[in-house]
């Protein structure tokens, strides 16, 4: 089709798109640059009109990616049926006063979680994630309590020689509980980790994302020099093990 092209269409050309003509076969020459995804115009019927009439040579398309991107943290939950294999940690000591004692036990670990997150995103280059968890309150005695992390991603849209759509992360883990010793006991407090599998799903989300160019369906943002605003949903698989629930036990002898 070198040099024997005369008109040009593109209505499948997708949002967030562009695409360039150019009569020389190194991108170089008489070009034609306002072939986008958006918009009404959607051919060129003559090439001649822009002096290009058998003469294309080459020919490139780029993404359209925002210029400022906000995606909205999600929440997410770790299953495990079973109470069998998780990590514990332990105090034994004494309470020799007479009153009950409040006590924490804590757990850290820096190997059990392991996240993979990614995106179908064709314009994404790379993503980060970040999980924050948060414990339910638990109860006195055997103490249970429901973990839930909140997820935070962040895209990146420059290309390198290791751009990758995906993250894998090990999740450091920090649990402390409290826990109540009886008065005039030996004691053993034990505290019980389960980890749990993520379900296979796919998790959506929200993205504020803002344009220097007019995509499709947004709204110029004075607030944001000017730039065109839209919100779009956002797609990711997420696999993995991550804390589902913590137990809290106390076993207590007499003085």
């Amino acid at each position: 089709m070198q040099d024997a092209i005369s008109s040009v269409r593109w209505k499948t050309l997708k949002d967030r798109q562009t695409a360039a003509l150019y009569d020389a076969a190194n991108g170089t020459g008489t070009s034609y640059n306002n072939i986008k995804g958006w918009g009404t115009t959607k051919e060129i019927a003559r090439l001649s009109d822009v002096r290009l009439n058998d003469v294309v040579s080459s020919f490139k398309w780029q993404s359209v990616n925002p210029v400022k991107e906000i995606i909205e943290p999600f929440n997410i939950m770790a299953s495990n049926s079973s109470n069998e294999g998780g990590l514990t940690s332990f105090i034994d000591a004494s309470n020799d006063t007479d009153a009950p004692q409040a006590i924490t036990v804590t757990l850290n670990n820096s190997t059990s979680q392991t996240v993979t997150v990614e995106t179908s995103d064709q314009h994404v280059a790379g993503v980060t994630a970040s999980y924050t968890q948060t414990l339910t309150a638990g109860v006195e005695g055997v103490a249970s309590a429901s973990a839930q992390w909140t997820v935070a991603v962040n895209y990146s849209y420059t290309r390198t020689d290791t751009t990758s759509r995906s993250q894998t992360k090990t999740v450091d883990l920090a649990i402390a509980q409290t826990a109540t010793a009886p008065a005039r006991t030996n004691y053993r407090a034990t505290l019980v980790v389960i980890i749990g599998q993520l379900p296979a799903s796919e998790y959506f989300t929200r993205a504020q994302r803002w344009y220097k160019d007019p995509v499709t369906g947004p709204q110029a943002d004075p607030q944001n020099n000017g730039w065109y605003k839209r919100v779009e949903d956002v797609r990711l698989s997420l696999t993995g093990s991550l804390v589902c629930r913590t137990l809290v036990q106390i076993k207590a002898t007499p003085l």
